[in-house]
């Protein structure tokens, strides 16, 4: 039945007996509030509740606050209820059933679920959401801790899927740090695929830590995270380059000095060297005139150490560049499954084999091709050479100055370009003097 006016209400009143005017119109229940945790509404009882005779109800109404939409009449002992379906308008009264009175009726909210409109900010917790994707809480990364080149971590809290995780303080000298869901720790790793299950949570680039979970950080971008064919040459900018069996390597940021410290000797600046998706900071130093090549070795990536031939390389070892009388030359390296190598500089091609020995050289000498040489070494002993300045050839042994005479054509064999006949077939020999000279073959 509908309710009676505030005015047919006092006239009810006036015209009942003593008892009867005790009854007043309950006051509606208070703090009407959804608890999206648990389902349910709750709410605090009216301020007059023990003040009213009776017998008291909460009527619950759904959709609409007609009587129609009453759906529930719920003990006045109880402050909350789970709705027994969805509704688009939620209201709440309380009812004296004795008097028949019943207060106003109270709207909670225009739809039985969560929104903004009922949350107080800071209201809900990373606890309190369910999501795939990860929040870390109270995370601190400190730079070159415990040691140069490290990165520490405090003791943090990773949020996912609705559960905490409490992580413990770590510290690592690898490039990246990831947490595999699920996990108490975090672990340094030199690579790693991304997945369901692993997140990447910083990065470490020579000692400097870059948190990763929330934004781009640094240097995190791995080979698994590029579209194959999506980076063209006018996307890359290598430095010098060597390869090998177990990958690709680039040295970058060097500056170089020729004749420094002192004169044969050649200086380097601090520079970078990539290797494997992990890049190494090489100090500065310099090559001296005893010395004729800087290498970048794995086993002791931050200098490049000065040697000579033979040298003793890895597969994972390579020739940065070369020390030519004080004059530098950068040098791009190809290395072979078992260590050997060919070394290409500017002016000067080395081919070493799986024993670091030197086995042959070209050399393009200055303009002209004066004082170029190819050496053909054998076992480390004995050469044969040419030199271009040689009519004929020269012999090397031991790669020291013992030679035997050029190879000599006599001269009465010897035809100019204009005294060749027909008849005959020729070799050409040489050029002096701009005139080529043939001699005939035999047969």
């Amino acid at each position: 039945m509908p309710l009676p006016s505030e005015a047919e209400l006092e006239t009810q009143i006036k015209n009942t007996s003593g008892a009867r005017r005790r009854f007043v119109r309950p006051s509606p229940p208070r703090g009407l509030t959804w608890r999206s945790d648990k389902g349910l509404i709750v709410w605090e009882a009216p301020a007059d509740a023990n003040a009213q005779p009776g017998t008291m109800y909460y009527n619950l109404y759904l959709d609409t606050d007609s009587d129609q939409g009453l759906t529930l009449q719920i003990p006045f002992d109880q402050t909350s209820v789970t709705p027994p379906r969805a509704a688009q308008r939620v209201f709440l009264s309380a009812f004296n059933a004795t008097s028949q009175l019943e207060s106003p009726r109270v709207l909670l909210q225009q739809n039985v679920g969560i929104n903004e409109a009922n949350i107080i900010s800071g209201g809900v917790g990373p606890a309190s959401v369910n999501s795939p994707a990860i929040l870390v809480d109270g995370l601190t990364l400190t730079s070159n801790s415990p040691s140069a080149g490290d990165v520490a971590w405090s003791v943090c809290t990773v949020y996912w899927n609705g559960t905490a995780y409490t992580i413990l303080a770590g510290n690592t000298s690898s490039p990246f740090v990831i947490w595999n869901t699920g996990s108490g720790s975090f672990t340094g790793t030199s690579s790693y695929t991304p997945s369901t299950n692993i997140y990447l949570i910083a990065t470490n680039v020579s000692g400097t830590g870059d948190t990763a979970w929330n934004k781009v950080a640094n240097s995190h971008i791995t080979s698994s995270h590029v579209l194959s064919g999506s980076l063209t040459g006018s996307s890359l900018n290598l430095g010098t380059l060597a390869v090998g069996p177990n990958g690709s390597a680039t040295f970058d940021g060097f500056t170089w000095t020729a004749n420094s410290p002192s004169a044969g000797d050649i200086a380097y600046s601090a520079g970078t060297v990539s290797y494997k998706g992990v890049t190494y900071t090489v100090s500065a130093g310099s090559v001296d005139n005893s010395h004729q090549i800087a290498v970048w070795r794995l086993s002791n990536p931050t200098v490049l150490q000065q040697m000579v031939f033979p040298i003793s390389l890895g597969v994972d070892d390579f020739v940065i560049a070369c020390n030519r009388g004080g004059q530098y030359e950068l040098a791009f390296n190809l290395v072979g499954i078992d260590g050997a190598r060919v070394i290409i500089a500017s002016s000067t091609i080395f081919m070493s084999n799986q024993a670091g020995e030197l086995v042959g050289y070209w050399s393009m000498g200055t303009a002209g091709g004066v004082n170029s040489q190819i050496q053909l070494l054998s076992s480390g002993s004995n050469s044969i050479g040419i030199a271009a300045n040689t009519f004929g050839g020269q012999i090397t042994f031991n790669h020291s100055a013992q030679t035997v005479a050029p190879l000599v054509v006599p001269s009465t064999l010897l035809v100019g370009s204009s005294g060749r006949s027909s008849a005959l077939q020729y070799l050409k020999i040489c050029n002096q003097g701009g005139t080529d000279y043939y001699v005939p073959l035999f047969t």
